[in-house]
């Protein structure tokens, strides 16, 4: 592939126009501003090949090769390459391990003050956009070991490594988000405009996906240094969106549209399975509890499955492809999607490696153009011991 860059003018205000899908601008004790979306203009290097892509565009199972990676792992969520050398992966149970030269180092390189309880513990990872300056390291996690059980939050903080070499928390962002066991989310992801934006699941109470005071159901959006952004769509709140059961990953096309995994009902009110892949917009209610499903009065879904529970996880844009990892089908699903004037959809749906390595949990992509996928077989759904999880890595032929 060849590459070559310009540059290109972005103005958050343009993107929010062509994306501002609904908005009740009634609702009471929502105070919204047009200022909010007066965040500066800023000159982004973007690849030409990637805005029209050309050999990876409609590429297949067939033509890639996927290889083992990393090995006994338990539980692993998320991937973060620090640098061309190093990574960095968090296992449920309270485990970040530290990868050097693609070999994982036996001590772990940070201990969450956390405990893995049936969804919950250690969760997500995110390096600050500056930290070959800074160093900073961001982490989500849920119940740290003096709290009970029945007061059961997720937080998430900065971590540092000292001056004695050691990783420590340096900042707490965000702490007493509802939690339970079951809907927990959430992804904490860095965009370009140097947010930070973190999902939140309903924690089992679906009536807090509506309710603007709590910080469960939503997509957050926080400084690095866990304030409240001033342009945020709604005043004094790090709400971006609401209305969500339980999110999971936030992925990003080229032209920095964001886009979200959500596990349907289990159950709730009747219902089941109905998984999604949705196009986010600020200031959007996306109605959970009181709605689900496509051809409501709030946007449709990209991609939906009504009725088989898939469930998505991880994903990733690999050009102008979506890559969603899944747990219950087994599958990396590849998703080609188009816009149509102010909205997304679904084209073409296919399956790899399906049923081939199990539960599959993320998938990332690093500079080099490859994606590593990761299994969570050891989760505790299918008895599998602690200790059998893989990083797969995925390249073209």
């Amino acid at each position: 592939m060849k590459y070559f860059f310009s540059t290109l003018l972005l103005s958050l205000t343009v993107i929010t126009l062509s994306g501002c899908y609904t908005r009740n601008m009634s609702d009471p004790g929502i105070s919204w501003t047009w200022n909010t979306w007066k965040i500066a203009e800023k000159i982004v290097e973007k690849n030409i090949d990637d805005l029209e892509p050309k050999d990876l565009k409609n590429i297949s199972q067939s033509d890639v090769k996927i290889i083992p990676w990393i090995d006994g792992l338990d539980t692993p969520w998320e991937l973060v390459f620090l640098d061309d050398n190093r990574a960095i992966v968090s296992q449920r149970p309270g485990i970040i391990s530290l990868i050097q030269n693609w070999v994982i180092i036996e001590e772990p390189y940070w201990e969450a003050p956390s405990r893995e309880y049936w969804e919950g513990g250690l969760m997500w990872l995110e390096k600050d956009p500056e930290y070959s300056k800074n160093w900073f390291i961001y982490a989500m996690y849920a119940s740290d070991w003096d709290k009970n059980k029945d007061w059961y939050t997720t937080k998430v903080v900065r971590l540092k490594e000292n001056s004695n070499g050691i990783i420590e928390i340096n900042w707490t962002l965000i702490d007493n988000i509802p939690a339970a066991k079951y809907h927990d989310g959430g992804r904490i992801k860095f965009w370009p405009d140097q947010k930070l934006y973190v999902t939140t699941g309903d924690a089992t109470n679906p009536d807090l996906a509506q309710n603007l005071s709590s910080l469960a159901g939503k997509i957050l959006r926080v400084n690095s240094d866990g304030s409240i952004p001033e342009d945020n769509p709604f005043a004094n709140s790090l709400v971006y969106s609401y209305g969500h059961r339980n999110p999971q990953w936030l992925a990003w096309n080229n032209a920095w549209d964001l886009f979200m995994s959500t596990h349907g009902p289990s159950w709730e009110f009747g219902l089941k399975a109905k998984d999604r892949v949705d196009y986010i917009t600020a200031w959007t209610n996306y109605w959970w509890p009181e709605a689900y499903g496509p051809g409501q009065w709030f946007p449709d879904p990209i991609a939906y499955w009504p009725d088989s529970a898939t469930p998505p996880g991880g994903m990733v844009f690999w050009n102008t492809s979506l890559y969603l990892a899944t747990m219950k089908s087994e599958a990396l699903i590849k998703l080609d999607i188009v816009k149509n004037e102010s909205w997304y959809s679904l084209i073409w749906e296919s399956k790899w490696f399906e049923w081939e390595y199990g539960r599959l949990r993320n998938i990332i992509k690093w500079p080099d153009w490859n994606l590593y996928l990761m299994t969570t077989n050891a989760d505790g759904r299918w008895g599998i011991l602690a200790g059998k999880d893989k990083i797969y890595q995925i390249s073209i032929k």
